[in-house]
């Protein structure tokens, strides 16, 4: 039961919000509206939270403001009150005005800021040889990439590629635009995200003992799992020097500066955008569905928005925007008892098929 008033009066200043609220509707018309109105209650409460923390905060700590903060969502709320009902098949959509009192979440975040900040980010794999004829090794420009990301609080995946034949052969086929490869080299690395690239450094003259040399770096930023291309840069500064390695060496440098920045600045915005992409691969799935199964999958709490990719093979494949961790919203797909056996989880992806 709810253990709060509809019209109770507010004693201090909120925010007032409209959201909605789901519940499965079985026998029981009463319980199911008391669900969907707490439902639209964590749904308030998540909405302010969100103006005070990012989804880089809520993805990797969300056990930690489970526990804070959205286990006490009712005690945040001073009024509300149910302006529409309807039921959707099985479910039962309420339509809630409440006021969120956004002081004291706010003293409870600042409760717990130490402990987020401690947190750790996204895993980084970074492959960017340097070109040398036949041979390949590791460029002065990834050197940079990952000092700067490591300095950052990037987790860094260190895994030697130089040595292994078969993952070099799959970094080449990436850095020549095949896209297909990248959910496997992820695999290898066991990372979310790669940068990879490639480098080499040219001799441009030599005047009164100074040697001149560029070095030019190709980087793309990609989401390892859903083998999407995030960014591309590509930068070519000159060093000086009266020996060549040095004046290679100077350029490499320039050029890693560059890059490493721009780098660490796609990635920061990726990871702190509203919230990140799970692609939901439904297997055994018909069609007409499609609408309904959209409806449900919005449904789950801190979703923003669910686009259909494809369909095919009696399989459909979603594009969620998500707040929460993929393994939570793998956990919540059988909220509304969707029948759905779980094969596979992984830092972006949820394949499931439906059950005979």
């Amino acid at each position: 039961m709810i253990f709060l008033s509809p019209g109770l009066q507010a004693e201090d200043d909120g925010t007032e919000i409209t959201v909605e609220g789901y519940a499965a509707q079985r026998d029981n018309l009463v319980k199911a509206r008391d669900e969907a109105v707490l439902d639209a209650i964590r749904r308030g409460v998540e909405q302010v939270l969100g103006g005070y923390i990012d989804s880089r905060t809520i993805l990797h700590n969300f056990n930690l403001i489970e526990d804070s903060v959205l286990s006490k969502t009712r005690g945040y709320v001073s009024n509300y009150s149910i302006i529409d009902e309807r039921k959707d098949r099985n479910m039962l959509v309420v339509i809630v005005k409440m006021t969120v009192k956004e002081e004291d979440i706010e003293d409870d975040l600042q409760a717990i800021k130490l402990a987020i900040q401690q947190r750790g980010n996204p895993r980084v794999a970074v492959a960017i040889p340097e070109i040398d004829g036949n041979n390949l090794r590791p460029s002065p420009v990834e050197t940079k990439i990952i000092q700067k990301l490591s300095s950052s609080g990037f987790e860094i995946v260190s895994r030697d590629i130089y040595d292994n034949s078969q993952q070099l052969s799959l970094l080449h086929e990436i850095i020549g635009g095949s896209t297909q490869y990248v959910l496997d080299l992820g695999n290898w690395f066991d990372t979310t995200y790669l940068v990879v690239g490639e480098s080499k450094p040219e001799f441009i003259n030599e005047y009164q003992g100074l040697i001149t040399y560029s070095y030019q770096s190709k980087v793309e930023v990609l989401n390892a799992d859903l083998s999407h291309v995030i960014s591309s840069h590509s930068e070519n500064e000159k060093g000086v020097h009266i020996k060549s390695d040095q004046a290679i060496l100077e350029a490499a440098d320039q050029t890693g500066k560059i890059i490493a920045e721009q780098v660490f600045n796609k990635l920061a915005e990726d990871v702190s955008a509203s919230g990140h992409t799970i692609r939901v691969i439904l297997n055994g799935s018909d069609f007409s569905e499609l609408e309904f199964l959209k409806r449900r999958l919005k449904a789950i709490r801190l979703t923003e928005r669910v686009f259909m990719r494809s369909f095919e093979n009696n399989t459909i494949t979603f594009d969620v925007v998500t707040g929460l961790p993929t393994y939570n919203f793998a956990e919540a797909l059988n909220w509304w008892d969707l029948d759905l056996a779980i094969e596979k989880v992984s830092s972006n992806i949820i394949r499931a098929s439906f059950e005979d």
